[in-house]
């Protein structure tokens, strides 16, 4: 979700299809040398959550789609050559942004507000 959605919806009046009282966030971070890798963990991120910036995505799934993205995502890298870091939130999790924001995900339509 975009930050100005975020900015003029609460969380408890998205209709969030398909995700539990049990979903949690999970922050994932990349360094990857490689194109070809690069993006392919792209891509799947972009099923699992949202980017928020160049090398990072916001995941809010559960434990279970969180077990299989990494499954996924671990395939992918050399471990040899690339960084990936996962970190998994609390559902009390609080998250607070700073700073220029700008559109990142492709596919997002907009609002008239």
């Amino acid at each position: 979700m975009n930050w100005w959605r975020r900015a003029f919806i609460s969380e408890e009046d998205l209709d969030i299809s398909g995700q539990s009282s049990t979903d949690c966030i999970s922050l994932v971070i990349y360094d990857i040398t490689d194109d070809k890798r690069r993006g392919k963990l792209f891509t799947t991120l972009k099923k699992y959550g949202v980017q928020v910036q160049k090398s990072a995505f916001e995941c809010r799934i559960s434990e279970e789609k969180n077990k299989l993205m990494l499954k996924q995502l671990t395939s992918i890298i050399n471990e040899k050559y690339d960084l990936l870091r996962v970190y998994r939130l609390s559902r009390n999790y609080n998250i607070q942004c700073w700073g220029s924001v700008g559109k990142l995900d492709e596919d997002d339509g907009f609002w008239v507000i």
